[in-house]
């Protein structure tokens, strides 16, 4: 945790350096965007953890249905030999 600081501090340092104090414009617009990145962040978290859940569903349903038809098709094939 302590380096992300740090490199946050760094990157000012150099931002300053090169543009001098239009730095600080640059640092409101990170600190006034960053709480909207955070919601945004975690709606975008809990939308894909429900679109998860709903996916999971479909391929189990999905590998159901197939093993379901390779039974079948094991089945129909036994009875054809069975028969002859």
């Amino acid at each position: 945790m302590w380096l992300i600081r740090l490199v946050f501090v760094v990157a000012i340092a150099l931002i300053w350096l090169q543009i001098g104090p239009y730095a600080l414009i640059s640092i409101g617009v990170v600190l006034v965007v960053l709480p909207f990145n955070l919601v945004l962040g975690k709606k975008f978290s809990e939308s894909r953890t429900l679109a998860q859940t709903d996916t999971d569903e479909r391929v189990k349903l999905t590998n159901e249905l197939l093993q379901a038809i390779r039974i079948v098709k094991v089945c129909c094939s036994l009875y054809k030999y069975v028969r002859i």
